[in-house]
């Protein structure tokens, strides 16, 4: 059972830097074209699917890790970080990539709202990384407890 449970350990850590790295990596290349003004209409809908695809393939991981870990204690507070997380990661850059072409507004404020963006979803994916420690530092603790008796 230990052993089973190492594997889903290194699943998940592999999804987890997987996941966050394409979210980043997609986020920066929108900014960056829309920061040089050189967007069109396909990287819009190409980076909304991408974070669309990658949001199923984090419920999907945070199935896995909830199935395998035990989760007893805070369990408020791990639901707030998950939603905060899929708030400031997926929530919030999918609206701006929606609303942009709607709003009213001078094309710097653009460019610095774009570069927010990024700001906040660098800080949800700080975010979840330090809910990822937390757990499997948790986990950690469960094995030297099992060990100990």
């Amino acid at each position: 059972m230990i052993n089973d449970s190492n594997k889903v350990i290194n699943i998940s850590k592999f999804l987890f830097y997987l996941c966050n790295g394409l979210i980043l990596l997609t986020i920066v290349i929108f900014t960056v074209n829309h920061f040089f003004e050189q967007k069109n209409f396909f990287s819009s809908k190409l980076v909304i699917s991408i974070i669309f695809f990658l949001t199923l393939l984090k419920l999907i991981y945070w199935q896995l890790i909830k199935s395998k870990i035990n989760i007893k204690n805070k369990i408020k507070r791990v639901n707030f970080l998950k939603l905060t997380f899929i708030i400031l990661t997926f929530a919030l850059p999918i609206y701006m990539i929606f609303q942009e072409p709607y709003l009213i507004i001078d094309q710097q404020i653009s460019k610095i709202s774009f570069l927010l963006v990024m700001f906040f979803v660098i800080i949800g994916i700080l975010i979840e990384k330090n809910l990822f420690s937390n757990l499997e530092n948790n986990e950690d603790n469960i094995k030297y407890e099992r060990d100990k008796i």
